[in-house]
């Protein structure tokens, strides 16, 4: 049997304005959620808990939050 593969790739769906909307960056809504993870950070460095590679993980994660936050939507 010969057959050729074919894989089909999605169109992008068309995104509604709402949407649009919610993803535009709030600074105001951006540093509400930074003060509470690094709130979250504080208490891991505190209280010891977990171990360090927890809480360097946690700032990695807390670093990547921060640069995708601002990256545009499509991305």
């Amino acid at each position: 049997m010969s057959g050729t593969l074919r894989a089909a790739i999605p169109s992008a769906a068309p995104v509604l304005e709402s949407q649009l909307e919610r993803s535009r960056p709030d600074l105001r809504r951006f540093a509400v959620l930074v003060v509470q993870l690094a709130l979250l950070l504080l208490a891991f460095d505190l209280y010891g808990l977990e171990s360090r590679g927890f809480f360097t993980l946690g700032c990695l994660i807390f670093g990547g939050f921060a640069v995708s936050y601002w990256l545009p939507f499509r991305f």
